[in-house]
């Protein structure tokens, strides 16, 4: 009884009042779709294609599917994903603040009066997930109506020929001729965002939260700048995935690596947080 009202606690604080938060990414995602729409006209007019048809899908991947593998030359910079880093990194950053301001605010009293760490702990794990998951169903929701006003087809659908002019994708970048997205795929970025989320608020026990934010940026760079499964980021990489890059990696390895991960994660930070010291955190 004393997790639910903790939980409740932090659904009240963490997200009703901070609810206005959720516009931020609505917003981004708004411009993210009128570039998509106006590529696609791009597309259509270089093409001649007058009744060319796509779908929320080929919108989807624009907003999510960040870049295909980087091969270092002298002759080609590193281009970094701007979309693709931005939606992943402002998921961390509104997640950032909140269960440290509590920790040293009401969350401590919250702790001595329930007298048990492990349920505020697992009260911020599931805040955490629950922001991270409405934090992507805003985007979701956003591109669907863009779809909708743009009379894109509400399908899974993809045009890889399209895909590859509006990532702007070298012509030596294999993309398969595939016909469709599949499901599996679309929801492997999401859980990807809420692991790091989960490892920024793990990180956050033993560095500040903005030490802990760049600890996820950097990986977010490694990630992009080299493709391996080792740097799970590339799992939340759609155009890496084998089922449309033909040098891509099975993305669907993805699910128990971060199943694995996010256990570890979680134990761990529980295993920290019963050792923590909240007066000295407070005084620093």
């Amino acid at each position: 009884m004393k997790f639910i009202k903790i939980f409740t606690s932090d659904i009240h604080n963490g997200i009703f009042k901070k609810c206005y938060l959720l516009i931020l990414p609505a917003i981004m995602t708004v411009f993210i779709c009128i570039s998509c729409i106006a590529r696609i006209h791009a597309y259509t007019n270089i093409n001649d294609i007058p009744d060319f048809t796509y779908s929320v899908a080929d919108m989807w991947l624009f907003v999510y599917g960040g870049m295909a593998q980087y091969t270092p030359t002298a002759s080609e910079p590193f281009q970094f994903p701007a979309i693709w880093s931005a939606i992943l990194a402002l998921s961390s950053l509104l997640v950032l603040n909140y269960p440290t301001k509590d920790m040293l605010g009401i969350g401590s009293h919250i702790i001595v009066s329930s007298g048990s760490r492990r349920k505020w702990w697992f009260s911020k794990i599931l805040w955490c997930t629950l922001f991270t998951i409405l934090y992507h169903l805003v985007i979701f929701v956003v591109i669907l109506i863009s779809g909708i006003i743009s009379h894109a087809d509400l399908t899974l659908a993809i045009d890889s020929q399209l895909q590859h002019h509006i990532h702007e994708l070298k012509p030596y970048i294999p993309l398969m001729n595939v016909s469709h997205i599949p499901v599996s795929a679309i929801f492997l970025p999401v859980l990807i965002s809420i692991l790091f989320n989960l490892i920024q608020l793990t990180l956050q026990l033993f560095i500040k939260p903005s030490y802990s934010f760049l600890c996820i940026c950097i990986i977010m760079i490694s990630s992009a700048y080299l493709m391996t499964p080792f740097l799970p980021y590339n799992y939340a990489i759609p155009l890496r995935y084998n089922w449309i890059y033909e040098n891509g990696f099975k993305y669907v390895y993805g699910y128990p690596a971060v199943a694995l991960i996010v256990t570890m994660v979680i134990l761990f930070g529980l295993y920290r947080f019963k050792n923590f010291d909240i007066i000295k955190k407070e005084d620093t």
